[in-house]
């Protein structure tokens, strides 16, 4: 079989850090199933892994790729059939810690992903444990499954579990066209909230307006602390009550000045640097909190397949490449200029 392969860091645009290789399937083991892959989409955790993260080791060679669909082509088990469409749950957990069992597997104590600490799914055939297989509703296409996971796992425990939103409740999401943002933002409609969005291009700002964002901010193009207050003046409100923010240093100091009394900002990265400094009296005089959020539970994407199901919203595919394209996929989303998820089609792939 094909597969694609990280054996060094490197840059995206070095061809050489992503090599497509042969290799050779792997054998079914008791208690696993053999999965051929039909799609996988990018997330930037791909990127990284391809260019490798300062202070952190990834175990190359590695094959990336962490949101997979495909169907069942070997198992040993009575839960399971052979031609079974499933969705990889990516999170690895040993369901033994104190995290696990509560079932927040996403704070497991021993955690790692699919593509990051194991291989993944930029592969035509995967391996995987049977308490991470998922089955994908008879409404929901293999195309969709495959970008649920990372992005919509993540937006769905940011904003229930950890930010506890509430319909009615006004959301602050930052660079809005990513795919972690658009499934904030597409989540948060689904209940009642309202969202204001930034972006950092017109075309992105008219997509996220047909999403049914209610206000967004061309941060490239305003000035943001005067766009905020005349919004809120415009909404008659004192501040947001949910931050999303996934940016860092450029953006955490805003969506922390514009939280509303009891009001929550929720980070789940720091593309653009995480050292960052904290006036504490605003924490204390307007009873803030700073949560920090990785991924999401096994219930998690269990939920948001049945919304997806029952059509509360759908994922928004910017583009679908063909497996051999994997390496112009990646060029797309390291620039940053499409909103909603990069597909790639595994099973397209001439043997």
């Amino acid at each position: 079989m094909k597969a694609w392969i990280v054996e060094k860091h490197g840059a995206i645009s070095d061809t050489k850090s992503l090599i497509l290789k042969e290799k050779e399937e792997p054998v079914l083991q008791q208690g696993k199933a053999l999965v051929e892959v039909h799609y996988c989409s990018l997330n930037h955790l791909d990127l990284w892994v391809r260019k490798g993260v300062p202070g952190h080791s990834f175990p190359l060679p590695l094959i990336p790729g962490c949101d997979v669909s495909g169907r069942i082509t070997a198992v040993d088990s009575k839960e399971w059939s052979v031609g079974d469409a499933v969705v990889i749950q990516p999170v690895i957990f040993c369901g033994k810690c104190r995290n696990c069992k509560k079932k927040w597997i996403s704070a497991c104590e021993n955690f790692g992903l699919f593509g990051e600490t194991v291989d993944g799914g930029l592969t035509q055939k995967i391996l995987v444990d049977l308490k991470q297989l998922v089955k994908i509703p008879d409404s929901v296409s293999l195309e969709q499954a495959a970008c649920l996971p990372v992005a919509y796992m993540t937006a769905y425990q940011m904003l229930h579990r950890r930010a506890q939103i509430q319909k009615g409740d006004l959301i602050l999401v930052q660079a809005g066209g990513s795919g972690v943002s658009v499934a904030c933002i597409q989540i948060a409609k689904s209940i009642g909230a309202k969202v204001i969005a930034t972006v950092g291009s017109p075309e992105k700002a008219k997509l996220l307006e047909s999403l049914g964002v209610d206000e967004v901010i061309l941060y490239r193009n305003s000035d943001f602390k005067a766009e905020m207050k005349s919004l809120l003046k415009k909404m008659n409100k004192k501040g947001v009550d949910i931050a999303i923010d996934h940016v860092g240093v450029d953006t955490f100091g805003q969506s922390l000045r514009f939280l509303n009394h009891g009001g929550r900002v929720v980070v789940c990265g720091a593309t653009t640097g995480s050292e960052v400094s904290i006036d504490l009296k605003p924490l204390f005089f307007k009873n803030l909190s700073v949560l920090g959020s990785t991924m999401g539970t096994q219930e998690d994407l269990l939920k948001v397949l049945d919304d997806v199901s029952q059509k509360k919203y759908e994922p928004l595919i910017a583009q679908t490449f063909s497996f051999e394209r994997v390496q112009e996929a990646m060029d797309l989303l390291d620039q940053h200029k499409i909103v909603g998820k990069v597909l790639v089609e595994v099973k397209s792939c001439s043997s």
